[in-house]
């Protein structure tokens, strides 16, 4: 608020409240409240002001360091006390050092410690890339404060939501992060917080790594149209960062010079700036030395726009044109015409661009439709060349994507679906912040012998007819068995996305139990032969178990238990099924 309103008697009572912390004993709120003041308000706070803020910060700190360790330095805990004081302190380095030493004794110390030191040890885990560690540490404390009778402050349990959030954004498993993050955004409790604003950032940003940047563009749009000036900085960033990922730098420039009229020093986009002004030292070299029509690309991944410009410098293409006509041909046989329209106010730069997609070619569609083998062609127009007397300047480009490979022991979701799954089990258990059904499903990675492997292989370069195309996988075990080629087929024409199955020889049913009496095993119970069937220890030890594993994928059937013995009959039964059998 004081850094919107930017009036000093706002400062002031800033500066004064800060003190009455100070002089109250609260060390702790007291070093917060300066920390936070001094880098939310930044540059436009007055000078006088500031040097009193950190005065008061250093004299917090300091009474932190002495009063924060309530043990004695024989008790097991004090690393972990040691390590809060370094983080409240400032000293994130030594707290993280001391955490990563003693990290098995914060499970059991949530009562005793800061929920935000909490919250950044998870952080910290993440971003070292100790992914189980950062997810152990978040469940155990989520299950902790769901514990609480007395309940828990919203912005506390929003941001430790949005911590275990990051683990799966941070692994790249964006169809479960983004299920995360919208499911927090549509529970109530967590209206007007900061952690609902930073998941509402988070959307666009897995839209924006994920390439979806329209999607991306309009809810950042709308964020940066309300009046939140962290969400306007925020969106305002990523909206730049979107311009720079599309070759954009003007707009991306303009963009973090928004960004700096609000926030002098943003550092996000300072660093962005310094890849700006990178790229337009390196566009501005290259365009003073091109010829005719240009594109900084040599291949393209269908569904990525071709983007063309031109620098004509000398005004002798542009001197009798406000627009300049282009026509791109595939080899594949496609043939589309579009327009270089003028940059902002230039009369000698010129920019257009062509959508296109994987698919049959059909000209004249104002798309450009590919197949994986493509090679395109784009020159200007022949109209174009005739009217202005030009010689033909053809530019070469190829078709080409990266492969991605999925293999599960059940079928395969799209990542439309596996979004959808992950929002369903998020309906399941928000209310009571209970995240455990969100563990990597283990069913998902574990083959039972029997049956199918499924292989999905997304690869637009390799759909390259009119019909359903094919590649070849190779698959292999640790003890020596392989397959040398495996056939995936399209799963339609051109969508560039490969399916196949790889069969596994069958182990047969088990059975296994609690215990047994001597010569009737489990196996006994569910194979051919003179056998009485399965019959525990006599023994007082309760409860006795007996489980069957089909170790197959079949649909549910007609199955008969008998327990007729006397004293010792079935009292319960589960019937439990899984996507791999």
């Amino acid at each position: 608020m004081a850094r919107d309103i930017n009036r000093p008697n706002v400062y002031r009572m800033m500066s004064d409240f800060a003190s009455e912390l100070l002089e109250g004993e609260h060390y702790d709120l007291a070093g917060m409240y300066t920390s936070a003041g001094i880098e939310i308000v930044g540059s436009t706070m007055q000078d006088s002001i500031r040097v009193e803020l950190q005065a008061i910060r250093t004299k917090a700190l300091h009474e932190i360091d002495a009063s924060s360790i309530m043990v004695d330095r024989s008790d097991s805990r004090y690393p972990i006390f040691q390590a809060q004081a370094s983080f409240l302190s400032g000293n994130f380095q030594n707290a993280k050092e001391l955490y990563d030493r003693h990290y098995r004794l914060v499970p059991g110390m949530f009562k005793e410690l800061d929920a935000y030191f909490c919250i950044w040890l998870i952080q910290q885990d993440t971003e070292a890339g100790d992914y189980d560690r950062a997810n152990e540490l978040a469940r155990e404390m989520m299950q902790w404060v769901d514990s609480l009778a007395e309940g828990f402050d919203r912005e506390v349990k929003g941001q430790l939501v949005i911590a275990y959030s990051d683990i799966a954004f941070a692994q790249q498993e964006y169809p479960k992060a983004r299920a995360l993050y919208e499911r927090m955004i549509a529970t109530k409790e967590f209206e007007e917080t900061t952690a609902r604003k930073v998941a509402e950032l988070r959307v666009a940003e897995v839209d924006r790594l994920t390439r979806n940047f329209e999607k991306a563009m309009e809810r950042l749009e709308r964020l940066a149209r309300r009046n939140d000036r962290f969400l306007q900085i925020e969106s305002c960033y990523q909206m730049a960062l979107i311009k720079f990922e599309m070759e954009d730098y003007l707009e991306s420039a303009k963009l973090v010079e928004q960004v700096f009229s609000w926030e002098p020093n943003h550092t996000k986009s300072r660093l962005l700036k310094g890849q700006l002004d990178l790229q337009m030292k390196k566009f501005q070299e290259a365009t003073d030395v091109r010829v005719g029509l240009s594109t900084d690309k040599r291949l393209l991944v269908p569904g990525s726009p071709l983007r063309v410009e031109l620098d004509d410098k000398t005004g002798s293409v542009s001197v009798r044109s406000q627009n300049i006509e282009v026509t791109a041909v595939t080899t594949g046989g496609d043939k589309e015409t579009f327009n270089l329209f003028p940059v902002g106010d230039s009369r000698t730069k010129f920019r257009g661009e062509l959508p296109t997609k994987l698919g049959a070619p059909v000209p004249g569609n104002h798309q450009l439709d590919l197949l994986g083998n493509d090679q395109i062609e784009y020159d200007y127009s022949v109209a174009f060349k005739r009217a202005n007397n030009l010689p033909d300047m053809p530019v070469l480009l190829d078709v080409a994507s990266d492969a991605v490979l999925k293999v599960s022991s059940g079928g395969i979701m799209t990542d439309e679906e596996e979004q959808k799954h992950y929002l369903e089990k998020l309906e399941i258990a928000i209310d009571d912040m209970s995240f455990d059904f969100l563990d990597d499903d283990q069913s998902e990675i574990i083959v039972r012998p029997g049956n199918p492997i499924y292989v999905r292989v997304k690869d637009f370069d390799q759909s390259k007819t009119k019909a359903s195309d094919k590649v070849v996988v190779k698959a292999a075990t640790s003890s020596g068995d392989s397959i040398n080629a495996v056939e995936l087929v399209e799963t339609a024409p051109h969508s560039g996305v490969f399916a196949g199955i790889i069969p596994t020889a069958s182990a047969g049913a088990t059975a296994y139990a609690s215990d047994s009496s001597e010569g009737k095993l489990p196996i006994h119970a569910i194979v051919d032969g003179n056998y009485e069937g399965w019959v525990g220890l006599l023994d007082n030890t309760r409860p006795k178990s007996f489980t069957v594993d089909i170790n197959d994928y079949v649909q549910v059937d007609k199955m008969t238990v008998i327990s007729a013995i006397a004293g010792r009959r079935l009292k319960d039964f589960v019937l439990q099924t899984s996507a791999n059998g």
